[in-house]
C-alpha cells in the first residue's frame, strides 16, 4: 500500500468519523479487499483517525455549547460512566450521532473521549477488515465496485422510504402514501 493510499485513508476516516453523516464502513469494505495481513496496521490507524475526529466532534461542540449557555463551563464534567458510554456506542452499530449530541452537555475531557472513540472503533474495525479481507477478492482493486454498490443500495433504500405526494383527480395533495 503505497502512501498516497495510507493518506487517502487517513483522510476518509476522519471525514467520515466527524459530524458528517457519511459511513466509514465502504471505506474499509474498499481498503480491505485483499488486505490480509493489513488488517491490524489499517484498524489501528482507521481507530487512530477516529480518535482525531473525536476530537474535532470535541471542539465543535464546545463551540455550540458555549453559543447556547455561555456559563456552561460551571457545569461538572463527565466521568468514567460517560466514556465506557461512548465505548460502547462506539463498538456496537448504534447512532453516534446520540453520543455527539451529548457532548453538548457532559462535557468530556477531550483526551479522554478521544481515547473512548478509538478503543470502542478498534474491534469494529478489526472485524470489518477481517471479514472483507476474508470475502472480497483482490481483483476489485480499490474496491471501489463494492463502494459504489453499498452507497446504491442504501440511497435505493432511503429513496423507497420516502412518502412521496400523491396528487388527486382535484388537484389537491394526497395523504403522501407511496404508491
Amino acid at each position: 500500500m503505497t502512501a498516497l493510499e495510507l493518506l487517502a485513508f487517513s483522510v476518509l476516516a476522519i471525514l467520515t468519523n466527524t459530524v458528517i453523516p457519511v459511513p466509514f464502513e465502504p471505506v474499509l469494505l474498499a481498503y480491505s479487499a485483499g488486505a490480509g495481513d493489513r488488517v491490524w496496521p489499517l484498524a489501528l490507524l482507521g481507530s487512530a483517525c477516529a480518535g482525531i475526529a473525536a476530537v474535532i466532534d470535541a471542539g465543535i461542540m464546545r463551540a455550540v455549547r458555549s453559543g447556547l449557555d455561555p456559563r456552561s463551563g460551571t457545569r461538572p464534567r463527565a466521568g468514567v460512566g460517560f466514556h465506557a458510554i461512548v465505548v460502547a456506542c462506539a463498538l456496537l452499530p448504534l447512532p453516534f450521532v446520540l453520543v455527539r449530541a451529548s457532548l453538548i452537555r457532559a462535557r468530556p475531557r477531550v483526551a479522554g473521549y478521544a481515547v473512548a472513540v478509538a478503543v470502542g472503533r478498534l474491534p469494529r474495525y478489526v472485524v470489518t477488515l477481517w471479514a472483507g479481507s476474508w470475502l472480497l477478492p483482490e481483483s476489485l482493486g480499490a474496491g471501489l465496485t463494492v463502494t459504489v454498490l453499498v452507497t446504491g443500495v442504501v440511497a435505493l433504500a432511503v429513496w423507497r422510504r420516502t412518502p412521496q405526494a400523491e396528487t388527486r383527480a382535484d388537484g389537491q395533495a394526497g395523504a403522501g402514501i407511496p404508491r
